[in-house]
């Protein structure tokens, strides 16, 4: 059975299940997921690296970059933290 998607949200569902086999819709679905992981990885990554680099960095001028470090990890979990 062929379906076809009436709005443009609907279109990755109905090309899931469009798949035949069904190795065919498992590798889909762990690429997009990976896709997904991969755009959060990059926001929480830059995230950090903007507050350490651009305020962490003017209230404490002589950070070690352990520290800097330390700071940068704390500010990606905490969006992570915020963001769910």
């Amino acid at each position: 059975m062929l379906l076809i998607p009436r709005k443009s949200f609907d279109a990755i569902g109905i090309s899931l299940w469009n798949f035949r086999y069904l190795g065919a819709r498992g590798m889909m679905l762990a690429v997009m997921l990976a896709a997904l992981m991969s755009s959060l990885t990059s926001i929480f990554n830059s995230s950090s690296t903007i507050f350490t680099i651009d305020i962490w960095l003017r209230i404490r001028k002589n950070a070690s970059p352990r520290e800097q470090m330390v700071v940068g990890r704390w500010v990606a979990g905490a969006g992570l933290g915020l963001g769910t």
